[in-house]
């Protein structure tokens, strides 16, 4: 769901800055593109590395939590 939202947003983004400006020349712009499908695949691969943290994080809490109500 997340991650749809920043699709969205990045798409919205990008849509926008698009139109407000006229257009690019053909290097510039497939150099936009690239920049563009790089940060895309940097968001998606760091969603599995900031889930797992939070898991371990909420896990670790847990965990001390029941330690203490054990003792």
């Amino acid at each position: 769901m997340m991650k749809s939202k920043i699709a969205a947003v990045a798409g919205l983004t990008i849509a926008t800055i698009s139109s407000a400006h006229a257009e690019l020349p053909a290097p510039a712009q497939a150099a936009y593109d690239s920049l563009s499908v790089m940060v895309d695949d940097l968001i998606a691969a760091t969603w599995p590395i900031a889930t797992t943290i939070l898991v371990a994080f909420l896990s670790i809490k847990l965990i001390k939590k029941f330690a203490r109500s054990a003792t």
